[in-house]
């Protein structure tokens, strides 16, 4: 048994590791000489075997988030361990395993850099942090301490950046993450099932690591547990006798790779799985691409973590923890990609965006006014969509009658655990597509909040429809007889209905602004229902007399016509498609005519309320919204253009109308530049600098990002448009074999800088000053009038450096700190010393050698990234000196005052403090274009 007073991250398993076993020390060359002759085998036996196309086809990705992944092929293995093999477990009973897909893996265990985008995207909050109850730390002794709320993902208890592996995170954690990548780049994202873990993990070797069987290996190939951490907790006494130089966890890829050319397969942090672990729950056959127990109460984990002991760092050593509860300070997870798995386009259908025809998975949860589930059924049937899967309220869960959810039955509250066990599983594992309430009036509405916001954190495409009755009673009460019943008049009947739908709609609509989106829907059933009341009273509904006939009781329950008038709009809300021709057997008492008004009361009703989803609303184009900013936590003003295809640019308002602030620098900051910068030696082009009073005009929203290669990409897509460098002698671009810039050349545009790694999330580059324009000629060309744009161009510099500064006048909108540039500012440093990309580097390292994906740094007061460094900025003015600033138009300087060249402001990637301040000016040609120059956009209300 572990000494307990000093860690481990064994405390809280579902099961203990066995007693330690010796093994023999190899020298570590020829260690990792075996495991790769072992691979090759492995490859030539896979092509022997028919795979060689596919498994020769083992190429590098990079994803939106700069993520690696390497291919894996498909093949066989032989998982769990030998009885030889020193430390193993009873469980891990040696069985053959085929995979039949290939599949991509992330190189690298997810990073908290990666996992603050996610967060600043979603504004997701972990277990941990919904909970209140934290997750496990690290204290200096080394010890783990008990779940506190002062542990999580941002504070473990010992320092991490944003390259260390992100850890305190529940398997439903990176499940939602997953989910997220998933949606954001219609792609699948997972986490490896067990199978393809240990596969991964083993990359053709047989040995209990995969370099050997030598734990001393770890040293060079694995973060765990060993001398450097005994010799600074004296109370640990486990680990290897080797120094892996790493107390707590290490950025990533800091060990050597197996031979697949994945990183921290052993230790640093646990892995999360996609399977359920079960102990002891291998078979001795084989299997083919297997996913584990169906059902069960841990989810496995893998690979060790820097707190374990060699023998749990084995290819083979594996465990379970509670998939929800647990958030280990030394667990995180990595990211499969399944091959080939692009999302197809939609059909298109009746309403807007039609929801595809295959069936959706729904949990039911409502009273007597429900919809009737056999009878939608019936009616999927009809419309050529197969049967969905419905959970209903009537379901029965561990031989009781359920669920019913009640308030805190997601974050804590008072429950039964069967069902939110069963609701919690079916949300994170997007078992379920749609959560239907039904209910006359809005009750329980701490349910809607907590299950559309645990559900849409788990599942970007999560929906709940609110089947809202409204005014079944007529607000009469529950026992009044039909004459009663018919002397209601419609238009009092309309009164109330359109009273109590305000309630309702601003319920709604308060819930999905905290959300950031739409996800809580109404169905409009008490609508449709008026509407068929108003046709009997007007006696244009077949068959039917009084308004009394459309009841079965005095509760009120509806009759056979409302009911079916309910499944109607439901099918409606559900697939966004018009029920009506639709030839369905449901109730012999209702006539085809009926059915068919029925049908179209229930579509005319659907698609024309626009808080049921269904209703084409055309947006205006650009949109005014208002959010939070989550690096910032604090709300700004946007104006964000669609540019189709699922792409927008967003702009920040800059409330600048009246303010005065001083542009350029002060003789004391050119002193400090001089001094710093230049040896004391007089910098000439400091001059144009001199700082100078300007008061600006007009507020105006700025870009809140860099123009990106996305956005660049549709305005070619939808023009037509060729840059001036495509049209002339090319741009400028990497050359892999110099190990340099080269150009102007032919080969090298916007489309190709020679980085094979820049998606279309990094700024666009190799653009001329006229091609930024164009892209702002096209970009006023989208506005469609109906909020009022007058100018769309790229800022002035006087524009520019008020909203880079933010309020500030020092060197940078910080400070006048240069090393605390790597928080807000791809810059030179340390990663770009690495590859010997610029002569002069900062100490700190943002992350990045060359330009960065926009908005990975922090934002500055006024919620814009990255005005200081990536790439440069063109700027609207014409140089010049600032004493001949014009008054009007935020000081806009022409080339009357100025001179032909263009000016560019923020510096870049390759530079550091002097070229990347406030107030520096570069002064580019006319039509100049360079791998580190884009721009961003301004418009002006």
């Amino acid at each position: 048994m572990m000494n307990m007073t000093h860690m481990t991250d064994s405390q809280f398993d579902v099961h203990q590791p066995d007693a330690p076993a010796s093994g023999k020390y190899l020298p570590l060359l020829v260690q990792w000489a075996g495991a790769i002759c072992t691979a090759v085998t492995f490859v030539l036996a896979m092509i022997l075997e028919g795979h060689g196309a596919e498994a020769l086809d083992a190429k590098e990705i990079n994803n939106s988030l700069g993520m690696k992944l390497v291919y894996i092929p498909p093949g066989k293995f032989t998982m769990g361990s030998p009885e030889t093999e020193a430390g193993r477990e009873a469980q891990e009973t040696p069985h053959e395993v085929e995979l039949t897909n290939g599949y991509y893996m992330g190189v690298h265990e997810v990073t908290v850099g990666q996992f603050k985008q996610f967060v600043a995207d979603t504004n997701y909050q972990t277990d941990g942090e919904r909970d209140g109850k934290g997750a496990y730390g690290a204290n200096e002794a080394g010890k783990i301490e008990e779940m506190h709320a002062r542990f999580n993902w941002k504070t473990p208890g010992f320092e991490q950046t944003d390259d260390h592996p992100v850890v305190d995170v529940s398997w439903s954690d990176a499940k939602a993450f997953c989910n997220w990548l998933s949606e954001k780049e219609k792609k699948t994202y997972r986490m490896a099932t067990e199978a393809e873990w240990e596969y991964a993990c083993r990359a053709g070797t047989t040995t209990a690591y995969a370099y050997s069987d030598d734990p001393e290996g770890l040293a060079t190939g694995g973060n765990g547990a060993d001398a450097t951490a005994r010799a600074k907790f004296p109370a640990w006494s486990i680990g290897i006798k080797g120094q892996d130089g790493h107390l707590f966890t290490a950025p990533v890829g800091q060990f050597k790779a197996n031979p697949f050319g994945l990183y921290d397969m052993h230790g640093n942090v646990w892995e999360w799985c996609e399977d359920w672990y079960v102990p002891n729950g291998y078979s001795n056959e084989k299997q083919v691409d297997p996913t584990g127990p169906a059902t069960g109460k841990a989810k496995v984990q893998r690979g060790g973590g820097w707190s374990s002991d060699f023998r749990r760092m084995r290819s083979a050593a594996r465990i379970g923890r509670d998939w929800v509860a647990y958030r280990g300070c030394y667990q995180g997870f990595r990211v499969v990609l399944e091959k080939g798995s692009e999302r197809a386009a939609q059909p298109a259908g009746t309403g807007r965006d039609a929801v595809a025809a295959s069936s959706l998975r729904i949990q039911t949860q409502g009273n007597s006014w429900s919809y009737n589930v056999s009878r939608l059924r019936a009616i999927e049937k009809a419309a050529g969509i197969p049967e969905g899967t419905y959970y209903p309220s009537s379901e029965v869960i561990d031989g009781k009658p359920g669920p019913v959810y009640f308030p805190g039955c997601l974050n804590g509250g008072k429950k039964p655990a069967r069902e939110t066990t069963t609701l919690k599983t079916r949300l994170v594992e997007q078992q379920i597509e749609v959560f239907t309430y039904t209910h006359s009036g809005w009750h329980e509405t701490d349910i809607a909040d907590e299950i559309a916001e645990f559900g849409s954190q788990h599942n970007p495409k999560f929906r709940l429809l609110w089947q809202a009755g409204w005014n079944v009673h007529d607000g009469l009460g529950i026992s009044k007889n039909g004459p009663v019943r018919d002397a209601v008049k419609i238009a009092d009947l309309q009164a109330a209905l359109d009273k109590n739908r305000q309630a309702v709609e601003a319920r709604v609509e308060a819930i999905n602004k905290k959300l950031g989106k739409t996800v809580v829907y109404l169905v409009p059933v008490g609508d449709a229902f008026v509407k068929l009341r108003a046709m009997v009273v007007d006696g244009q509904f077949p068959g039917v007399k009084k308004q009394s006939d459309l009841y079965n009781d005095d509760m009120p329950h509806q009759g056979r016509l409302g009911s079916l008038l309910q499944d109607y709009c439901v099918f409606a809300a559900l697939y966004h498609r018009s029920p009506e021709g639709l030839k369905v057997t449901l109730d012999p008492a209702i006539s085809d005519e009926q059915a068919a008004l029925l049908q179209k009361i229930a579509w005319e009703t659907v698609s024309k309320y626009p808080p049921a989803g269904v209703a084409r609303v055309a947006s205006a184009n650009p949109q005014v919204s208002t959010s939070r900013e989550a690096k910032l936590d604090k709300e700004f003003e946007y104006l964000v253009f669609d540019l189709g295809k699922g792409v927008e640019l967003r702009l920040v308002k800059v409330k600048a109308q009246g303010q005065t602030f001083r542009i350029g620098s002060s003789k004391q900051e050119q002193e400090a530049v001089n001094a710093k910068y230049f040896n004391g030696k007089q910098q000439g082009k400091l001059a144009m600098e001199d700082e100078h009073a300007v008061t600006l005009t007009d507020d105006f929203y700025l870009g809140q990002f860099e123009v990106t290669r996305g956005q660049f990409r549709r305005f070619v897509e939808e023009t037509g448009y060729q840059t001036i460098p495509e049209l002339t002698d090319g741009g400028k671009g990497w050359d892999a074999k110099e190990k340099k810039f080269i150009g102007a050349v032919k080969r090298f545009s916007w489309r190709d800088t020679g980085l094979d790694f820049q998606t279309d999330d990094y700024p666009v580059v190799n653009v001329a000053i006229d091609d930024a324009r164009e892209f702002c000629k096209w970009l006023h060309k989208n506005c469609d009038g109906r909020v009022k744009i007058r100018e769309v161009r790229l800022p002035g510099e006087a524009e520019w450096e008020f909203a880079c500064r933010a309020g500030s006048q020092t060197r940078f909108h910080f400070g006048d700190n240069d090393e605390q540039l790597v928080e807000f500012a791809n810059v030179a440093d340390a990663a770009a010393r690495e590859k010997n990309l610029a002569p002069v580097t900062l100490n700190g390292r943002d992350g990045f050698p060359f330009s960065a994906p926009v908005g990975r740094l922090k934002p500055n007061p006024f919620g814009l990234y990255d005005m200081h460094g990536n790439v440069w900025e063109f700027c609207e003015d014409h140089y010049g000196k600032y004493a001949a600033l014009p008054k009007e138009r935020n000081a806009l300087q022409t080339v009357v005052q100025g001179e032909i060249r263009p000016v560019m402001r923020g510096g870049a990637w390759h530079l550091t403090g002097s070229d990347c301040r406030c107030a520096n000016r570069f002064i580019v040609g006319s039509t100049g274009r360079y791998a580190t120059g884009g721009f961003r956009v301004l418009c002006m209300p």
